[in-house]
């Protein structure tokens, strides 16, 4: 497809950019700003991947008007009718509800099934969830999945008490999932675009979550959940703020992600974590640090430097929940999950931008300690060469 795309580089360019870009497997996924310019998109696209016989089948959009809009000799479009999902198509492993334009889950799986570690393991892993939009609940299943190697049972083997009575907990209520809808345009307007990322630890776990906020000519602002990532904490000790330095990295690392792949956009990056002692430890140059915190210090201050750095407090912290976990039925009415902190809906003036509190502990902070060289200039005296020149 690419190949067959390069001689229209010059006379439709967007469109092989497009096909460059936006092609996944066999599925184009793709869109425009106005009905005008997707039109022209689509008609493009078609006939450039025509030329080398690819036949583009199958479209769907939440513009009727894009699929009714097709020459004579352009393969008619097919719709995708599935009942079972209220006329949702299934999009790289979700759903997506054109006429709503939202994404969905579809939970496929018995919550009576057996419960041992390869079922356990084989159940979770059906939750497809690419951009971290189930994070909380499956958070929650990774720590539960975590304990199980603390027990010496085989593959097989019936689930200790334990776990068994949380697993089964969370999924007798997974198919609640089925009911959350994100929206599928992050940016309504693209009058001032703000990325505003979120990261926090716990014992058990540490996460990143990262919203768009847009403000139109109007100042009515829309604040929509991009994408999140989780990670569980090692089995083998690691201190709380470690655990958060490393979320601050999960955090700049997915925000940098989700930014290259938006190179057409103009974005202002923000970033919050309720952590008084991440904040000191990017406050500093990082060589003052050992070298656990000056590695990962460095890291996040080459793409995120200190001035994108505020200071959130845990009630307001979104990642907060995707770090400690949440079952499913509290994951569906969380809005601090799918809204962000409340007051990003509100006027930056009224930011309560609040400084952290200052670490005197050296300890905590782990500031590298200084080896110094103290050298003493000494005179040596030869007496017998001394003693030879006074009596010559």
């Amino acid at each position: 497809m690419r190949e067959s795309a390069k001689p229209y580089e010059t006379v439709y360019p967007e469109a092989v950019k497009r096909i460059k870009l936006d092609f996944y497997v066999d599925d184009f996924l793709s869109g425009a700003d106005d009905e005008e310019q997707a039109i022209r998109l689509k008609q493009q696209v078609v006939e450039i991947l025509s030329s080398a016989g690819f036949e583009l089948r199958k479209w769907s959009s939440n513009c009727e008007n894009l699929l009714s809009n097709h020459s004579s000799d352009e393969a008619q479009p097919v719709h995708m009718k599935l009942s079972d999902y209220n006329e949702a198509v299934k999009a790289l492993g979700i759903l997506w509800y054109p006429s709503r334009d939202e994404y969905g889950f579809k939970v496929s799986f018995s919550p009576h099934s057996v419960n041992t570690k390869r079922q356990m393991i084989s159940d979770s892993s059906r939750l497809f969830d690419p951009f971290g939009w189930l994070a909380p609940v499956i958070v929650k299943i990774k720590i539960l999945y975590q304990h199980l190697w603390l027990f010496d049972i085989a593959w097989d083997d019936p689930l200790p008490s334990a776990v068994e009575q949380e697993w089964q907990a969370v999924k007798q209520n997974l198919h609640l999932l089925e009911s959350i809808r994100i929206p599928r345009c992050i940016f309504p307007s693209r009058d001032r675009v703000q990325f505003h990322g979120f990261s926090d630890a716990s014992e058990h776990a540490y996460a990143a979550v990262v919203y768009a906020r847009t403000v139109d000519d109007q100042g009515n602002v829309s604040v929509v959940l991009i994408a999140a990532k989780s990670r569980v904490a090692p089995i083998k000790q690691v201190s709380l703020p470690r655990l958060e330095l490393n979320g601050a990295l999960l955090l700049t690392e997915l925000m940098r992600r989700i930014t290259e792949a938006l190179p057409h956009q103009q974005i202002e990056h923000w970033a919050w974590t309720d952590s008084s002692i991440v904040l000191q430890w990017l406050s500093s140059h990082p060589r003052r640090w050992k070298t656990f915190v000056g590695n990962r210090t460095s890291a996040i201050l080459d793409y995120l430097p200190r001035s994108c750095w505020n200071h959130v407090s845990s009630k307001d912290n979104p990642a907060d929940v995707a770090s400690r976990g949440l079952s499913p039925d509290e994951l569906v009415n969380n809005q601090l999950w799918f809204q962000g902190a409340p007051w990003l809906k509100e006027d930056e003036s009224g930011w309560k931008r609040s400084p952290a509190p200052q670490v005197v502990d050296e300890d905590s902070l782990e500031v590298k300690p200084i080896k110094s060289l103290c050298t003493l200039l000494t005179k040596i005296i030869n007496y017998e060469v001394e003693k030879q020149l006074i009596v010559n």
